[in-house]
């Protein structure tokens, strides 16, 4: 695979695994009841706004990994998209 491409794929992997980490501290705050109710209400809108931006990251890497196997053989897009899938 092109270097553009690994490059992809390790920014997707990567913000995978933030999206993870975010949604388990989304679980903990909900599961907190050392916090008030506002203290835990502006921790998770802090939360979600961060999910929603790492979302919307993983979407554009996404689209851009699909643009740069366009023109690559069926092969190399089936590797790519597996590797993107893990």
């Amino acid at each position: 695979l092109k270097d553009n491409v690994k490059q992809l794929l390790k920014m997707i992997r990567e913000l995978k695994k933030q999206i993870a980490d975010k949604r388990a501290e989304i679980a903990s705050v909900m599961a907190d009841s050392a916090m008030s109710p506002d203290q835990r209400q502006a921790r998770m809108s802090n939360l979600q706004s961060s999910l929603a931006s790492l979302q919307g990251s993983l979407s554009m890497a996404s689209v851009q990994l699909g643009k740069a196997m366009k023109d690559e053989s069926p092969q190399a897009q089936l590797e790519a998209m597996a590797l993107a899938a893990k």
